[in-house]
This record gives structure tokens, sequence and C-alpha cells, in this order.
């Protein structure tokens, strides 16, 4: 990401800045992949507190133990997934804090030479 002054530590919630044109294209920086996976582990534990309603849904409609088992099982998972990739930003950021910390101490991303510098030697 070329530009000059510090790099801000981008937090979630904030409007994700893709590369490309039309808003497609790969994530530009880390802040946007915290953003967006935040906002994934956000969804799917939306869909974990719908439990309870699709099992008393279920229950109205006379469905079996095995599915309602099935739903509780769903749920579990969906929160193991959910525990999993917030421990996963939780570890990224605590390596990543200190490399956007460094590169501010240095001038920040005008003073320091992009990945492509180093391939050539």
């Amino acid at each position: 990401m070329a530009g000059t002054g510090a790099l801000a530590r981008r937090t979630a919630h904030a409007p994700a800045a893709v590369t490309g044109s039309g808003g497609g294209g790969d994530i530009a920086t880390h802040g946007d992949w915290d953003r967006l996976t935040q906002l994934i582990a956000e969804a799917l534990e939306v869909t974990t507190q719908c439990k309870e309603a699709m099992l008393g849904h279920l229950t109205a409609a006379d469905a079996g133990r095995t599915q309602m088992q099935d739903i509780r099982n769903w749920a579990d998972q969906t929160q193991r997934a959910v525990s999993f990739i917030r421990m996963v930003l939780a570890e990224t950021n605590q390596r990543i804090y200190p490399l956007i910390d460094a590169v501010n101490a240095a001038g920040g991303p005008s003073e320091v030479a992009s990945p492509g510098y180093h391939s050539d030697y």
C-alpha cells in the first residue's frame, strides 16, 4: 500500500478497501483482512444465536430427537469455528502490530521499501 504518513491500526466495522475496480479484488491490507474476518465470525455467531428459535420451530413441528440433536451439534460446531477464527485474529494481530509500529517508527510506508524491491535482489 503506497502512501505517506503513519499506518493506522485498523479495527473491525470500518469499510474495507480492496484493490481493483468495481469493489472486487484481493484484500489490500491487514486491516481489511481483520475487518472482513471479524464480519465472518459475527455472521456465524448470529446463526448460532438462532439455535433456540430453530429448536422451537422443530418442537412445534414435532421433529424427531435426531433432528433436534443435529441442530444442537451444528450450533456447537459453528461456535467452535467462531472461537477458532477469533483466536487466529488475536494471534495474527499480536504479530502484525509490532510490524506496523516498526514501519511507523521508520517514517511510515513511504520510507519502507516495497516487497518488489527485495525480490530483485
